[in-house]
């Protein structure tokens, strides 16, 4: 490829470049066969897949690999949202069982509606490759953000101030105390001049609160069209911040038969830029009911009319720089608004959680990330998820039935609800519905991962590395921190790392990978021409600019004296920041990359200097519960500017994000594999996080898992806390539960600070269990990357909690000290010392141990044995399990034999599937095999085979047989053992595990 980083392309949403002219996945597998699709046949499939096909005459060649597809007749369409990019639109009339396909078009661009996934195709001529970049906010349009009014003429303000409270709003208010002053001293004096009721609390009510029918806004008008509404508020009296909001906009769009989104705010968009959407209001399953003079209106879900959003609460506000409204919540049971330590469901004893990126160690104040969605679990077992996305800093108040969300901008919020008949189906759906990107991960990031601050040298890391091999505990790839730097500026290798490039391509030699640290800030105080990555960021104009917009900002992290920070909405960005990479990757061969600090973190409070810019962005009228109590706390100036010169103050919870998307596409153009991103601030694109600067603790150990839970709420599965904790001492007991439980973590990695004891479990002398605990993972790599690949394709979650099993039971909601991976596995911890026991619920299903076969015969609640040695795995009834001879490393375990275990359940029946492929394509050739058993049988059925895999299938057990005399394979005899104390049958046999064949017995 010719200077593939100086042409013209841009890429939407996710990124990939391909050698191959075939199916490209930016980290996901292609469609499935029409048979694995047909359960979406009945679901809303408008969501966009991005493809860069040089010509139409290619397009069919592209789509599923057929090269005899035939290019389908077109019916050209009109699309508002498309006239932005100058797209033209067809519509595909494919004969496909699940929907016909929509195909934009500019260029060699072409979106493709396919299934419910997204993908990207790139063209592999010589002229394309990586140049200027576009990213877009996730659900946030830029039209948004360059709409953040601070020039108003104050017309407003000659609205009158709030009528005094009534004694009988008061009396009815006090039901639900919704608070009124949520800043500031408060008083009656000063209760009374908001028109709010004030009675004197010593708990954890507000002393001031808002009276019954408390109306700040009324609804002027309603107008319906269609599969869209409009309603339009307009003020009654002044907010009690400056520059009040005369009149406000409730935009709703029908997006899908089974959610809806909103805008609320000043600001008049439309949603022209969002998929064509056939949903009409008659075909929705929800309602949205509103009528003029109204305070607010209600989201229903019409089939038993349950209210899911009810805005007629009132205390709607809204200011310059200022938004708040409330809406009242049907159940108890809420889980997720990521990131702050908290309850599994969430406490909502007026408990607040901010919005607001920050570098702290995980507590309840604001964390690391910007995850603004919640599942809600309804009285009768059926869900609903929501994502608020507020953009800014914001308030998020949880009190019994009540949610109410205060935020710093009055431009916009864009509020998503989508309806599930389950817990399950409402997080599926609402990936689904949103256009998360779909991602698989490269499979030996599957493995083991070991890592520290502090390692002295390369030979340090090394030795550590090598005495886990020869203890035969299996891991795959070694991680880099800081220490590898020269003076911890990136893209440097210090003089105590030296050998590190021989030492990556030792650890390639042995099939094992290195992941290396890298941070947004680069070093500002370098010598002139002696630090590439700041001298080409000042030449093309990448790094963030301070509140003049003309030089940029200078902050301090890890570097030896100031700091800039690369500006990640730059024009030029994409091309930098790869080209940094690869001149770092020509140095040291890295498969991955983990991006730290990126909230961003900042050691000082806004920057070197101060922060001298408009005083209405480093102190807005309304500060939200933010650690340090400023927005600029161990962050940059609220001022600062971005490309296109926009402030911090509105793109600080997106730093992350954008971070990640330009680091996701540049590894992609570098490595023409899937990318391995692992980011510290996370957001709803994520594809993989950990959970930060953990304690070495019991209590974060337990965390952990609620953390999980929350974070499959997200959609995020690639998740995992650091194994042992990162902050303060470990302790035997503990690094041993922890790391049989980090085992089963998606994202599994052992890391501690730099002054800790050593913690890998050679060090800490466990050996033995760690060892034992991730052969079994091993074991189950298989099962754990068809997952993966059903959350890329289907949006299924990788760990679930126990209630997306028992929707119904709600003895379940409440449930932390265990969790689900995929439906087949529970996953029962010991998170307490001394404890050589657990308890699981069990519920009504037939569960059996992994590693014993036995049938367990309890019900509901059991007590589980877990000597310190063992953490309890259990397989469900009614599931197939593919399992696989482990070994070492990722590489050397997918060419081990495999094995089935057939899990009856009361039916006699069972079902289990597997995915192949090589494990790393971004345009993976395939196979898919589906396995199904029955009383006397058990049928493999090939559905997909163009991956071609060695593998072969060594043996099967089946449970919960009562007697067996003979076993045919495709009706010839084999040699099998029957078990009469376990009732497991075990079946030796010899075929390619991807091949149809019929296992009989009788």
């Amino acid at each position: 490829m010719k200077d593939g980083l100086n042409s013209a392309s841009v890429s939407l949403k996710s990124g990939g470049l391909s050698t191959d002219k075939r199916y490209l996945i930016s980290g996901s597998p292609p469609p499935p066969p029409a048979s694995l699709v047909l359960p979406l046949a009945s679901r809303d499939l408008r969501r966009y897949t991005c493809l860069v096909v040089p010509s139409f005459s290619l397009l069919n060649s592209i789509l599923f690999n057929v090269d005899e597809m035939k290019l389908p007749e077109y019916e050209k369409l009109s699309e508002p949202g498309c006239r932005r990019h100058r797209f033209c639109v067809y519509l595909l009339a494919f004969a496909l069982p699940v929907a016909a396909l929509l195909v934009l078009a500019f260029n060699n661009f072409a979106l493709v509606n396919v299934h419910t996934e997204i993908f990207l195709l790139v063209d592999d001529r010589e002229d394309a490759g990586i140049g200027e970049f576009e990213w877009r906010p996730p659900f946030t349009p830029m039209e948004i953000l360059g709409k953040i009014r601070l020039d108003r003429n104050g017309s407003e303000e000659n609205l009158p101030p709030p009528p005094a409270a009534s004694s009988a709003a008061c009396l009815s208010g006090s039901s639900v105390k919704v608070d009124c002053l949520p800043r500031g001293k408060v008083s009656k004096e000063s209760c009374d001049a908001l028109g709010c009721c004030y009675a004197k609390s010593a708990g954890l009510e507000p002393s001031c609160f808002y009276p019954s029918g408390y109306s700040s806004y009324i609804v002027k008008a309603v107008e319906n069209r269609g599969n869209k509404i409009d309603i339009k508020f307009v003020a009654k009296f002044k907010s009690p911040y400056p520059a009040t909001v005369g009149n406000l906009s409730a935009y709703f769009y029908f997006l899908a038969n089974n959610s809806v989104v909103f805008r609320l705010g000043e600001a008049q968009l439309d949603f022209d830029e969002m998929e064509f959407s056939q949903v009409t209001p008659e075909t929705a399953l929800y309602a949205v009911n509103v009528s003029v003079n109204a305070t607010g209106f209600q989201i229903i879900r019409k089939s038993n009319k349950a209210v899911l959003f009810d805005m007629n609460i009132g205390a709607l506000l809204a200011a310059e720089q200022y938004l708040q409204f409330s809406t009242r919540l049907p159940s108890l049971y809420l889980y997720g608004l990521g990131d702050s330590v908290d309850d599994f469901p969430l406490n909502l004893k007026y408990k607040t959680k901010t919005f607001f990126t920050h570098d702290t160690v995980p507590s309840q104040k604001n964390g690391y990330s910007y995850l603004p969605a919640y599942l809600c679990v309804e009285n009768d077992g059926k869900a609903h998820h929501v994502i608020i996305n507020t953009i800014t800093a914001s308030d998020f108040t949880l009190q019994p039935g009540v949610l109410t969300v205060r935020t710093i901008q009055s431009a916009n919020v864009q509020v998503y609800i989508t309806l599930g008949d389950s817990p399950l189906d409402a997080v599926t759906s609402a990936q689904a519905n949103y256009n998360i990107p779909p991602y698989m991960p490269p499979y030996w990031s599957l493995g083991f991962h070991l890592s520290r601050l502090g390692y002295k040298n390369i030979s340090h890391a090394v030795s550590i590395l090598t005495a886990l091999r020869v203890n035969k505990i299996p891991i795959d790839t070694q991680w880099f921190d800081i220490d590898y730097m020269d003076n911890h500026n990136d893209f440097t290798i210090g003089k105590n790392f030296k050998e590190m490039p021989n030492a990556v391509k030792y650890l390639h030699s042995q099939n094992m990978r290195a992941v290396l640290i890298l941070d947004p800030g680069v070093s500002a105080s370098e010598p002139r021409g002696s630090y590439p990555p700041y001298d080409a960021g000042l030449k093309q104009d990448v790094f963030i600019k301070d509140y003049t917009g003309k030089k940029p900002l200078i902050g301090k992290v890890w570097n030896r004296n100031s700091t800039v920070f690369v500006d990640f909405y730059a024009k030029n960005v994409l091309k930098y920041w790869t080209n940094m990479l690869k001149d770092l990757h020509d140095k040291v061969p890295f498969d991955g990359i983990w991006i730290d600090m990126n909230e961003p973190s900042n050691f000082v409070n806004g920057s070197v200097h101060g922060c001298l810019g408009d005083s209405r962005l480093e102190n807005p009228p309304y500060v939200p519960n933010v650690d340090g109590g400023s927005l600029r706390y161990r962050t940059i100036c609220m001022s600062a500017r971005h490309s296109p010169n926009l402030p911090h103050y509105l793109l600080h919870n997106l730093y992350g994000a954008a971070e990640l998307e330009v680091t996701k596409q540049a590894l992609t153009y570098i490595l023409k594999k899937r990318p391995f991103v692992i980011s510290r601030s996370a957001n709803l694109y994520s594809i993989g996080h950990w959970t930060g600067d953990v304690y070495s603790s019991w209590e974060a150990m337990a965390q952990s898992v609620k953390d999980l839970l929350n974070y499959s709420i997200f959609g995020i599965s690639m998740v995992g806390a650091d194994i042992c904790g990162f902050n303060g001492n470990t302790t035997k007991e503990l690094c041993r539960r922890w790391s049989q439980l980090g085992a089963f973590y998606p994202f599994s990695r052992n890391h501690n600070t730099d002054n800790g004891i050593p913690q890998d479990p050679v060090s800490m002398g466990i050996e033995a269990s760690t060892r034992e605990a991730l052969m079994l993972r091993y074991s189950l790599l298989p099962y754990l990357y068809t997952l993966f690949w059903e959350k890329s394709l289907f949006s299924l979650p990788v760990v679930r909690p126990t209630f997306f099993l028992f929707p119904h039971v709600k003895e379940t909601y409440n449930i932390s000290n265990q969790f689900l991976l995929g439906e087949s596995l529970l996953v029962v911890p010991v998170l307490q010392p001394s404890f050589t026991y657990v308890k699981a619920y069990l519920g009504d299903k037939v569960w059996y141990d992994l590693r014993t076969n036995m049938l367990l015969k309890s019900k509901n609640v059991t007590i589980l044995a877990a000597p310190e040695d063992t953490i309890p795995i259990l397989l469900l009834g009614g599931r197939v399990l593919p399992m696989q001879k482990p070994s070492v490393t990722t590489y050397q375990t997918r060419m081990n034999d495999m094995f089935l275990k057939v899990a009856l359940n009361k039916e006699q029946q069972a079902v289990g599937n597997i995915y192949l492929d090589d494990g790393e394509s971004l345009n993976p050739v395939f196979s898919t095999v589906g396995w199904y058993a029955y009383a006397d049988r058990l049928e493999s059925k090939v559905e997909f085979s163009d991956y071609k895999t060695d593998v072969r299938v060594k043996r099967i057990e089946v449970f919960s047989l009562t007697k067996v005399d003979n076993v045919t394979v495709d009706g010839r005899k084999c040699d099998f053992t029957y078990n009469q104390t376990s009732n497991v049958l075990y079946v030796d046999v010899d075929v390619p595990v991807v091949s149809d064949y019929t296992v009989m017995w009788k």
